[in-house]
């Protein structure tokens, strides 16, 4: 589908929730993406070199009992470990009957305010124990009864209760004892204690505190208001009798650690603007990378790029309603790197982009992508206090791709990194190999694919047939490209009529696409009485034209069983190939099979589907004369633009639609590439690696 026609007819089986509450009203004054500043200004940073503690920045804290039944701050157990961590121990004190544990702070060396204070940690997963990045600001216990302005306690993150998997943030004022007063949120939807560092910041802002997770907001809070004064940090590990510590299951788990990566303190948050989760390069906008969002029915977690993430704070879940998903947009959108804005007044969602704004109004199926106005099929509705939208016309307007697994009831959302916007300068001419005497022959080098690599020249070559290869092209193959692998993708009548010619030291592969399988019943069943029997291939590419057989080899040929046994043994060929080792593969005029074992290979690769469809259409290129030609025919005969698709495709060329349609086939039954590669022809995570690592650089 043609996004950019101003006429949109698509299916409305995928809709979105849009919350228009998520904690907090967008009216309030919390800080928004226009609001961020382009340039945070690095007020504190720590990445703990070395083996001594930074005592211009840290100290360590007091070895004192923290309270009744509690554990015992020991300086002895706070060091960096030489290898740019920040070790926090706890262990067990046999003697003493409680825990000794690790403990820093910058309170005499270092203050600050409003600003956003991060970390990165790896939190131990110990029964009774408990680590935490907090702040101490002003006096945290007087005055009582005077909100939190004179001082708080801010735990950007604890990991109490962890035994359960649950974490939580936490603010703290009036004291600590009956006057206390507190705002506390709970969670579990994130396994933070996966072994894996994880990133927790805090935005002190002027109207209130946010705190992040991964990059992702996670809550919401004024506290009791918000305090203007100075605080110090801590980074702390501690234990109590009711958290479970002396315990025979507390103590099992002990020594355990805590370990800190880095800490920093910026004047205002510096990554709230992209949306984009902070790393040791300094943040990672998300149109520089693939995105994978997962969202299934009843599901209130969903997954970013294989990590669980809340979809939003109410713990909303996807849910069918008349055979239609609805999905929350705000969590989906903004985590793509988008925005999403409400107008109660006139019931408009606003989403944003790029450079791209789409307004949908409820009730209407007038639609405005940057102020041009599309018709949907559907109008959004309200349920309840949320807005349901057309999810595919929004993906699309986005670019990005929309995809259904029905057997796991999941809608997979991608968006592909700004990588292919120039794949027009590919062509035949900067692809062909270096040989005279077969068609269609060229090379994928060049073509970019997963994290902005490329694809390494002179490895991976597609042709036609190889059955009238000169000597000197013979000669060409086996040395300047070092062929040693080819697949032969024709059936045994084709093979017999043209067998390939042999190559001195490559290995030879016959695996046949076409079976039983590739037509229904119905069509198999003619296709015998509209092949013409002189074999005129004009004549036999009407027939096919006629009654649709191209149109319905394509919705079927990644969906045969044959052909996926086919293309499963094609990728261990690949696998089997060592580097620097060329694999060639071809049909009879490479542009079918050989096309969508194209396509397959780059998917696996990382390309993205513009990188895909411009190999497929060179092919046009590589028989631009035979083209034109079969092209005045269609002209004489007066076909219509669907027919002639389908009688050029069949008679030789490679219309775009017709791999699109292959991989729309794959993605409604299986939602993604991925899944397809993964179940279908058993492409693990691991073998897709290994392949970008030997053929692209």
């Amino acid at each position: 589908m043609n996004i950019r026609k101003k006429i949109v007819c698509f299916s409305a089986s995928f809709a979105v929730i849009f919350t228009t509450t998520c904690g907090f009203s967008r009216q309030e004054s919390y800080p928004t993406a226009s609001d961020s500043a382009a340039g945070a200004k690095l007020l504190f940073e720590d990445e703990f070199d070395g083996s001594v503690l930074d005592d211009s920045k840290w100290e360590r804290c007091p070895e004192i009992e923290r309270c009744e039944g509690a554990d015992v701050w020991d300086n002895a157990l706070s060091y960096p470990d030489g290898n740019g961590k920040l070790i926090l121990k706890a262990e067990w004190n046999g003697e003493e009957e409680r825990v000794h544990s690790g403990a820093v702070r910058t309170k005499n060396k270092f203050y600050s305010g409003l600003g956003y204070y991060e970390a990165s940690i790896r939190f131990p997963r110990a029964y009774g124990i408990w680590g935490a990045f907090w702040t101490m600001v002003g006096d945290s216990t007087n005055p009582v009864n005077n909100s939190s302005e004179d001082g708080i306690e801010i735990d950007i993150i604890e990991s109490i209760d962890n035994g359960n998997g649950s974490w939580n943030h936490a603010i703290y004022w009036d004291g600590y004892k009956d006057d206390q007063k507190k705002d506390t949120k709970t969670n579990t939807y994130l396994n933070i204690y996966d072994g894996d560092f994880h990133t927790f910041g805090m935005w002190r802002a002027e109207d209130g505190y946010i705190f992040y997770v991964d990059g992702r907001e996670t809550w919401r809070s004024k506290g009791g208001g918000v305090c203007p004064l100075d605080g110090y940090m801590l980074l702390t590990v501690e234990s109590a009798a009711w958290a479970g510590s002396g315990t025979e299951k507390s103590i099992k788990a002990l020594p355990a650690q805590m370990e800190v990566d880095y800490v920093r303190v910026w004047d205002t948050n510096p990554y709230f603007k992209s949306g984009a989760a902070p790393n040791e390069s300094g943040g990672e906008e998300h149109d520089d990378r693939d995105m994978t969002v997962e969202l299934q029915i009843d599901n209130p977690v969903m997954t970013v790029n294989g990590v669980k993430k809340q979809i939003d704070l109410e713990g909303t879940a996807p849910v069918l309603v008349n055979d239609r998903t609805l999905l929350p947009v705000r969590a989906v959108i903004e985590e793509l790197g988008g925005d999403v804005g409400w107008d109660d007044g006139t019931q408009t969602a606003t989403l944003t982009y790029g450079g791209d704004t789409l307004e949908l109004q409820i009730d209407s199926v007038a639609a405005y992508l940057n102020k041009n106005p599309y018709t949907l099929d559907t109008a959004p509705i309200l349920l309840g206090e949320r807005t349901m939208l057309p999810i595919r016309f929004i993906a699309e307007s986005f670019n990005f791709d929309v995809g259904w697994d029905n057997e796991t009831q999941t809608v997979i959302i991608e968006k592909h990194a700004k990588r292919s916007a120039d794949v027009n300068k590919f062509s035949f001419a900067t692809q062909a190999l270096d040989i005279n005497t077969s068609h269609n022959a060229r090379q994928l080098g060049g073509y970019v694919c997963a994290d902005g690599r490329k694809v390494k020249e002179n490895v991976l070559l597609r042709s036609g047939l190889l059955s009238w290869l000169s000597d000197e092209d013979i000669g060409v193959l086996a040395d300047k490209y070092n062929l040693k692998y080819i697949v032969d993708f024709r059936s045994d009548e084709e093979m017999k009529s043209a067998p390939d010619k042999e190559i001195p030291g490559a290995k030879y592969y016959s695996f046949k696409v076409y079976g039983k399988d590739l037509y229904s019943a119905e069509t198999a069943a003619k296709l015998d009485d509209i092949t013409p029997p002189d074999g005129d291939s004009v004549k036999q590419a009407l027939a096919f034209a006629e009654n649709g057989i191209i149109t319905e080899r394509y919705e079927r040929i990644l969906l045969s069983e044959y052909a996926q046994e086919a293309y499963s043994k094609f990728f261990d060929v690949l696998l089997e190939a060592k580097e620097g080792e060329a694999v060639l593969w071809h049909c009879s005029a490479g542009k079918d099979r050989t096309g969508v074992a194209s396509a397959l290979l780059l998917f696996a690769l990382g390309a993205d589907e513009a990188m895909v469809t411009r190999d497929f259409e060179i092919t046009n290129e590589a028989y631009k004369e035979k083209l034109d030609a079969m092209a005045e025919v269609a002209c004489e005969k007066n076909l219509d633009e669907a027919t002639t698709a389908e009688f050029l495709t069949a008679a030789v060329g490679a219309d775009a639609r017709y791999i699109k349609l292959a991989v729309k086939s794959v993605k409604e039954k299986y939602g993604s590439m991925d899944n397809y590669l993964r179940k279908e022809l058993g492409l693990s995570d691991a073998d897709k690696q290994a392949l970008r690592d030997k053929f692209l650089q």
